[in-house]
Formats: C-alpha cells, sequence, structure tokens
C-alpha cells in the first residue's frame, strides 16, 4: 500500500553514496524489468561491480505480484531453508 513519508527520510538518505556502498555479505536481489520506480539499469549496473551479489532481472514491475512463487523458491534455496 501507498503510505506517505517524511521529509526528514529523503533528506537521511541523501547523506549516503549508495552507488559506493560496499557490502560483504551476500546480496539477493530481485529487480523487475517493467519498474517504473527504480530504474532497472541503475540496479545493474549496482549489482555488476559487486561479486555477492545476486541479481534476479523479472519480467515483472515494481510490485514484482506475478513473480513470487519464483522470489520464494530462490530466496528458500539462498537461505538453505
Amino acid at each position: 500500500r501507498v503510505m506517505p513519508i517524511h521529509y526528514e527520510l529523503y533528506a537521511d538518505a541523501r547523506r549516503y553514496d549508495a552507488l559506493a556502498a560496499e557490502l560483504s555479505m551476500p546480496v539477493l536481489i530481485f529487480q523487475g524489468r517493467r519498474d517504473t520506480a527504480v530504474d532497472p539499469l541503475c540496479v545493474e549496473r549496482w549489482a555488476s561491480r559487486r561479486p555477492n551479489v545476486e541479481l534476479h532481472m523479472l519480467d515483472d514491475d515494481h510490485q514484482l505480484a506475478a513473480s513470487l512463487p519464483y522470489i520464494w523458491e530462490t530466496l528458500q534455496t539462498f537461505l538453505r531453508l
């Protein structure tokens, strides 16, 4: 659902450079190719520079609702459940 957020969240987020983030833990990302809220190309560029990132580009939109069975199956494997 859509919820209002306060400006302080945006102001705080601007203090960090997400493109420069160095993460050492395994990272699993699901990204919709038809996402209009998050640029899929930006996500691909970010993930491609990090060997610990497993990116799954899905034929879906921002909510990824059509991909939930695939996401759940992949997540179980990733978490070794």
